[in-house]
């Protein structure tokens, strides 16, 4: 029901909707509307956040990555494919920012939990290994950077990646 607003039948005649109303009223509404249904606002949350995201609104992104990755933790501990998929998130969100301090050690300990959970062998993997060599780029790390940068290619390279979700 995110998208009533968009139904020329339903919405106000004065206005039409625009994307990032119907995101700020679906934030809101998963807040309301889903409570006792922590896992699927922590996925809508993600999706709009990273929604937000693309739209380089990132101080709209960056409280629903938070509470989405909150959620994702207290739902199924400190160690899941969810969680590690809510740090990756919020880590590239913080990097796109500049704010590489708060963004590292959220990469690297997504991408600990991807190889562990997931394997080398996995897309979200080489997904990880390239958001934390794009961060360590943007900081002048280059050296630290490329080796992750040929590890990601490698694997992509390798082309039998597998998405591995739960």
């Amino acid at each position: 029901e995110l998208f009533t607003a968009a139904n020329p039948f339903q919405a106000p005649r004065d206005e039409e909707p625009t994307v990032r109303s119907l995101l700020d009223a679906g934030a809101v509404r998963v807040e309301a509307e889903l409570d006792g249904q922590p896992e699927i606002q922590a996925d809508l949350r993600a999706t709009i956040a990273r929604v937000y995201d693309g739209l380089g609104r990132y101080a709209a992104a960056e409280p629903l990555a938070r509470r989405s990755l909150e959620q994702r933790r207290s739902l199924f501990g400190p160690v899941h494919p969810a969680v590690a998929e809510g740090m990756a998130q919020l880590g590239e969100l913080l990097a796109k920012q500049n704010r590489y301090q708060e963004a590292e050690p959220l990469l690297r300990e997504s991408l600990r939990q991807r190889r562990a959970l997931l394997g080398d062998q996995d897309a979200d993997t080489a997904m990880s290994l390239d958001a934390l060599a794009t961060m360590l780029q943007a900081r002048n790390q280059y050296q630290d950077a490329e080796p992750l940068f040929r590890e990601a290619l490698g694997m992509l390279g390798a082309g039998e990646l597998r998405h591995q979700r739960e």
